[in-house]
C-alpha cells in the first residue's frame, strides 16, 4: 500500500479563515433561514466534516505505517526462526562433537576399553605437538625410502638395468621394503593392544614377515649372484667384480639383507610406536570440536541480532501508534478552537454590525424637524 502523507496543519490559516467566515455570516440575512441552518450550525458540520476527513487520512496513514511494519516483523520472524534454528543445530552439532572428543579422551586416558576391546591409553598423545611428530615420520619414512631407492638403484645399474628398468624395479622393491614394515608395525601394536595373538592377526603378521623377509634376501642373494658373473672384455672373459673387489659372496648378500632389514625395522618400530587410531581421532575431534564451536558462537549472535530486529520491529509497531495520536489530538483540539472562535467572533462581529447599524444620536421627541416644518 502506498503511504498517505499529511499534509501539516496551518493554525493560523484555519483561524484566520474562521473569522473571516464569522464576518461573512455575521453581515448576512439569515430571516428566512431553517433553524438548523441558523449560525452556528452549518460551520460546526463543516468543521466536523473537515475533522473527519483529516482523521481518515491521519487513520490511513496510520494503517499503512502498521500494515508495513507488521510486513517487517514477519520477515524478522521468519529470520529469527531460521536465526533459531541454525543455532540449534549449531549446538547440537557442537554437543556431539564435545561427546566424541570427550569418549575419544576417556579411551587415551584409560577410563574405558576401545571399540575393539584394547587398551588404547596414551596421555602423552594427548599433549603432544603434532606438527614435530610429522615432521619426524616424514623423515624417518623419506630417509628410509630414499635408502631403499639408492640402494637399489645403485645395484641395478650394476646389473646393466636400464634407466627406466631400475626405477620400475626399485619403486616395486621399495613398497616391500618399506611399505610392508609399516603396515606390519600397525599389525604388531594392534595385536598387542588388543592381546589378540592368534587367528587372523597372527596369521597376517605372520605372512607380512615372511614376505618382507624373504623379498629383501632373495633381491639380496640375486644381486650377490649377479655380481659373480665374469665381465666381458672384449674377446676374453675378466674375472667376476666380487673377485675385483675382493668382497666374498656371503659378506655381501648379509650386507645387502642387513641394510635392508635395519631400513625396514626403523620403519616398523616408527610405525608401531605411533599407531594409536585414538590419537588420531583426538586430534581430529579436537579441530572439529574448535570449528564447531566457532560455528556455534557464531550462529548465537546471528540469533541474538535476528532476536533484537525482530523487538526493534516491533517497537516500531508500537511506535507507529504513538506517532500518529499527536496529529489526531491535534486535529480534534483545533476543530473545537474552531467552533470556539467562530461562536466567539461571531457574536463579537454581530454585536459590532448591530451598533454601526444603530442611527445617529439627535433631537429629542418634541423638537420640530429642520427647516421649521412640522413633523
Amino acid at each position: 500500500m502506498k503511504p498517505v502523507e499529511l499534509v501539516p496543519l496551518d493554525r493560523g490559516q484555519l483561524l484566520r479563515e474562521i473569522e473571516t467566515q464569522a464576518l461573512r455570516d455575521s453581515q448576512s440575512d439569515w430571516a428566512d433561514a431553517a433553524e438548523t441552518d441558523l449560525p452556528p450550525a452549518p460551520v460546526h458540520r463543516e468543521i466536523d466534516r473537515w475533522a473527519d476527513q483529516r482523521l481518515a487520512q491521519i487513520a490511513a496513514a496510520r494503517s499503512a505505517d502498521e500494515q508495513e511494519a507488521r510486513a517487517r516483523i514477519r520477515t524478522a520472524d521468519a529470520a529469527e526462526a531460521a536465526a533459531d534454528e541454525r543455532r540449534a543445530l549449531a549446538d547440537a552439532a557442537a554437543a556431539g562433537a564435545e561427546r566424541r572428543q570427550e569418549e575419544i579422551a576417556a579411551v587415551l586416558r584409560g577410563e574405558r576399553a576401545g571399540d575393539d576391546g584394547g587398551d588404547w591409553s596414551d596421555r602423552d598423545r594427548m599433549t603432544e605437538d603434532r606438527s614435530r611428530q610429522r615432521l619426524v615420520d616424514c623423515a624417518i619414512y623419506g630417509a628410509a625410502g630414499v635408502a631403499e631407492i639408492g640402494l637399489n638403484y645403485l645395484a641395478f645399474r650394476l646389473m646393466g638395468a636400464t634407466p627406466a628398468e631400475t626405477a620400475l624395479l626399485a619403486g616395486a622393491v621399495v613398497l616391500v621394503t618399506v611399505l610392508l614394515p609399516k603396515q606390519l608395525g600397525t599389525l604388531v601394536t594392534t595385536a598387542r593392544r588388543t592381546r589378540r595373538w592368534t587367528g587372523w592377526p597372527l596369521v597376517l603378521m605372520v605372512c607380512a614377515a615372511v614376505l618382507w623377509v624373504g623379498v629383501t634376501a632373495f633381491v639380496a642373494v640375486v644381486r650377490t649372484a649377479y655380481l659373480l658373473l665374469p665381465l666381458p672384455v672384449g674377446t676374453s672373459v675378466a674375472r667376476p667384480l666380487l673377485a675385483v673387489a675382493g668382497i666374498e659372496p656371503m659378506w655381501l648378500t648379509v650386507g645387502w639383507l642387513a641394510v635392508a632389514l635395519a631400513v625396514g625395522l626403523a620403519v616398523l618400530l616408527r610405525s608401531a610406536h605411533r599407531h594409536n587410531p585414538y590419537a588420531a581421532a583426538w586430534h581430529a575431534a579436537a579441530t572439529e570440536v574448535e570449528r564447531l564451536a566457532a560455528a556455534r558462537s557464531q550462529a548465537r549472535d546471528d540469533a541474538g541480532r535476528a532476536a533484537e530486529h525482530t523487538a526493534h520491529e516491533r517497537d516500531a509497531l508500537r511506535a507507529v501508534a504513538e506517532r500518529y495520536a499527536p496529529p489526531a489530538d491535534e486535529c480534534r483540539a483545533l476543530a473545537a478552537e474552531l467552533k470556539d472562535r467562530y461562536v466567539h467572533a461571531l457574536g463579537r462581529r454581530r454585536t459590532s454590525v448591530e451598533q454601526r447599524r444603530l442611527p445617529p444620536g439627535g433631537r429629542a421627541a418634541l423638537e420640530p424637524p429642520e427647516g421649521g416644518a412640522a413633523a
